[in-house]
């Protein structure tokens, strides 16, 4: 029986791509030593097979054992994927992955020699056809991650063709997806394939064939080299998605998922609030069970009812669409006013470009078919338009920049900090609502009171109001600190120092104003402390 249905765990394209490349950037050297230890070999024997077979005289009487090799090379790639993909999938799951024996690689690879090898005769006729390309690309894939975990070819072939199955829009999207992805890396291969002995000439004064002529460049090795580098560094990526799409589906039955963020918040939380979160799951399950799927009714109508009074709220009043208001039907005072000012204004831009129209004809007249040379004389008088219409573009430009930069800033006339203190405990108290220095001060009177934790909420609003004075961060009512801590790394991603200071003074702040944990002197000293390097870096 499922635990959770198919659309409750379905992501969507861009989603599992951004996953799987974050799964990629956290893996260890030792992952990606794995795949590369099978994808170079294979790679490099391919393309000394296709150089030699399509070049060397004497290439049929060795014809047999090189395609032999090549071949065994294949299934050690293979093997090795499978290696790559099951450390991912380790990775995901928290868990340590089994031990390679010996045994085991000969059985893995006689299961990916007996399925992966139907892979070149039946994609070609699937890429044909079109339609059924993207669930047997798939099954493949599935074919490289399964192969690890099981050495019985069915059981491999069973699972994969069941995985390839799940979610079929989100594999053609992210199969479009990383087309367009892997034609851009191969296009700035080739460029660059192309450029190397021309930099070589530059730099070293090295002249060579291609330098003479770079048709010569251009044969069958050009591209086979061109599509080996792009496929090693794009298909790490792909098998990367293809493992999370296991995952997610082998999560359908086992809910492997849902033990690896168990495991997570286990190992993150401390043993009192492991039993805590442990009784009131209990407390909230039993309650539950005893209501009824009538109180159950009971309280989605009332949880609708809630939701529905929330958006009738003012401050959400913005999200509704404006009522049209009908058009008069005849124009005020205000209105003429404005159209005859508007019909000057037009009236003075139409004699401005009639000027200079007269002014361009009188310098290059009209071309005459009949002249010699008048073709350049009417190309001459567009490009003249053209180079008229782009300085008036510039210094419309620099004008309103002229003009912003003389605006002076509105002064906003600062709260009373008496009327802040109290709003300390509200959740919805901005950092805009007092100057970095006033929640200073505001966080020292409440250190000399002893209210440790409302000093920590001073002083974590005052972060908040310094990076927002240095346009780090833009103050919203509606964000959360999660949003905060993104929009920081986003915009000061250069300034290591100050986003490792700002994320522990936000763990430190949400473990003591959301969690248990008490607010003494020594840990405002830390965050004042973290503070103060946030000020320092810039």
């Amino acid at each position: 029986m499922r635990l959770r249905s198919r659309k409750q765990t379905e992501k969507g394209a861009i989603e599992i791509v951004e996953e799987a490349t974050h799964l990629l950037r956290s893996a260890p050297a030792r992952t990606l030593t794995l795949y590369y230890l099978g994808a170079l070999p294979f790679i490099l024997g391919l393309l000394y097979y296709w150089a030699d077979m399509s070049r060397s005289a004497t290439a049929r009487q060795h014809q047999a054992e090189a395609a032999m090799a090549v071949s065994f090379l294949f299934i050690w790639m293979k093997v090795c994927q499978s290696m790559f993909a099951q450390e991912l999938k380790a990775q995901l799951g928290g868990y340590k992955p089994e031990p390679w024996t010996l045994a085991r690689l000969i059985h893995a690879g006689a299961v990916q020699a007996a399925i992966q090898s139907t892979a070149f005769v039946v994609l070609p006729i699937c890429l044909i056809a079109t339609v059924p390309a993207g669930w047997a690309y798939a099954f493949y894939q599935n074919v490289t991650v399964a192969g690890g975990e099981s050495t019985d070819a069915r059981t491999v072939y069973e699972k994969a063709k069941d995985q390839a199955a799940l979610w079929p829009m989100q594999n053609h999207l992210v199969l479009a997806m990383l087309l367009g992805f892997a034609l851009f890396v191969y296009l700035n291969i080739a460029v660059a394939i192309i450029l190397i002995p021309y930099l070589i000439k530059m730099l070293f004064g090295i002249e060579s064939v291609f330098t003479q002529s770079w048709e010569s460049l251009l044969n069958s090795t050009f591209f086979a080299i061109a599509a080996a580098a792009t496929y090693l560094c794009v298909d790490p990526l792909v098998k990367a998605v293809y493992v999370l799409r296991c995952y997610y589906g082998d999560s359908l039955q086992s809910g492997a998922d849902l033990k690896a963020g168990l495991e997570r918040v286990s190992k993150a939380a401390p043993y009192g609030m492991q039993v805590l979160v442990l009784i009131l799951a209990g407390c909230t399950f039993g309650a539950t069970a005893a209501e009824g799927p009538e109180a159950g009714a009971a309280k989605t109508a009332e949880l609708d009812q809630a939701i529905t009074e929330v958006l009738d709220r003012r401050e959400f009043s913005w999200r509704m669409p404006r009522d049209e208001a009908p058009p008069s039907k005849e124009e005020g005072l205000i209105g003429k006013f404005l159209k005859a000012v508007g019909n000057t204004v037009f009236g003075w831009i139409k004699t401005a470009v009639r000027w200079v129209k007269g002014l361009i004809e009188s310098i290059l007249p009209d071309a005459d078919p009949m002249v010699p040379g008048s073709s350049s004389s009417s190309l001459l008088r567009s490009l003249t338009y053209v180079l008229i219409g782009a300085s008036a573009l510039a210094l419309a430009i620099l004008f309103w920049r002229h003009w912003k930069r003389r605006q002076r800033p509105k002064v906003v006339a600062p709260v009373p900090v008496a009327s802040v203190v109290g709003d300390l405990k509200d959740e919805n108290t901005l950092a805009t609502q007092l100057p970095e220095d006033g929640w200073l001060s505001l966080a020292s009177e409440m250190m000399q009171k002893g209210e440790y934790r409302l000093a920590l909420r001073a002083y974590y609003l005052a972060s908040l109001a310094h990076l927002a004075q240095r346009d780090l961060l833009v103050i919203v009512k509606s964000k959360s600190n999660r949003e905060y801590e993104r929009e920081l790394r986003r915009r000061a991603k250069d300034k290591a120092e100050l986003l490792s200071a700002f994320e522990e003074n936000l763990a430190m702040f949400e473990r003591v104003w959301y969690g248990r944990l008490t607010a003494t002197q020594e840990l405002l000293q830390h965050f004042t402390g973290n503070l103060k390097r946030m000020t320092v870096q810039r």
